[in-house]
């Protein structure tokens, strides 16, 4: 994690990025998501999360289309779009700040 100094310095700059994953993860449990060991909590570190996402998913049966769909929505545009958004408000509030995240 290249951010951990700063987060450990200022830990409200990883609140939109857990509140993005608070408010996701158990919309892709209800919706059937599937994935193997290798894959849990690895998110899009050099894409071992989507790899395990589908060989999880196909797997379960899910066609190729709904996977590839699936893991874009859920895995790569929807975090971004709440993180960004999330992260908008924390710094219209004043709780981030330019240079939080500066290495």
């Amino acid at each position: 994690m290249i951010q951990f100094k700063n987060i450990i310095k200022k830990p409200v700059i990883w609140l939109p990025t857990i509140i993005a994953s608070a408010i996701l993860g158990p919309i892709v449990g209800i919706l059937g998501y599937q994935c193997d060991a290798s894959g849990a909590g690895m998110g899009t570190c050099a894409f071992v999360g989507q790899i395990a996402s589908v060989s999880g998913m196909t797997a379960a049966g899910a066609p190729w289309w709904q996977t590839t769909i699936f893991i874009g929505v859920f895995q790569i545009i929807l975090p971004f779009v709440l993180v960004y958004l999330i992260d908008l408000l924390f710094r219209k509030k004043g709780w981030i700040i330019k240079g939080d995240l500066t290495l």
